[in-house]
């Protein structure tokens, strides 16, 4: 008796936790050259083309895979690698700040929506907050500036945030497309 509920147990686990998996075919063109050291070094590895692809996207897709730290820093210079010009948004990306700027500026919005809902006295303190946040995010830009110096493309931190701001748009349409929710 025992058994059959341990057996049952485990029959309803197995039935909760089912892996759902996705078949993709993948086309893609690249040189000759370029498929040849990749299936070389692939075949160093003891592995096919097909399989090296799928343990990438496996270890960059699970984090209890070995690699996945491996996988993410690979995606992460390929992100960083997107961004050519020495723009804001490069910046940002290549001093890990990106995501730091992207938090002052929503903080920015909400502050300035709470402003909407504050009576006068509690809005002295929703705009200093603004300030606040305001002087952090010139503060990135003026480095910014000073980094790049005349090279750089984003002239005015106006200018800066819109990329960055289309940019993360632009990231969040694809993330849509693949069924996900917003990041």
């Amino acid at each position: 008796m025992e058994a059959e509920a341990d057996q049952d147990a485990g029959q309803e686990y197995a039935e909760r936790t089912v892996i759902r998996m996705k078949k993709i075919r993948l086309e893609m063109e690249v040189p000759e050259e370029v498929w040849r050291k990749c299936a070389v070094q692939a075949a160093e590895a003891g592995l096919t083309f097909e399989e090296l692809v799928k343990r990438m996207v496996t270890d960059l897709g699970a984090y209890d895979q070995k690699c996945h730290a491996e996988a993410k820093s690979w995606m992460a210079a390929c992100v960083s690698s997107t961004f050519s010009a020495p723009t804001f948004l490069k910046y940002l990306d290549s001093s890990f700040e990106l995501e730091y700027v992207l938090g002052l500026h929503d903080a920015i919005q909400d502050h300035l929506y709470d402003l909407q809902d504050n009576d006068p006295m509690d809005q002295i303190d929703v705009r200093d907050g603004i300030a606040w946040l305001s002087l952090q995010l010139r503060d990135h830009y003026h480095h910014y500036r000073v980094w790049y110096g005349d090279e750089c493309v984003d002239k005015t931190l106006a200018a800066g945030m819109a990329r960055i701001l289309a940019w993360r748009k632009k990231k969040w349409d694809l993330v849509k497309q693949q069924g996900a929710v917003r990041p």
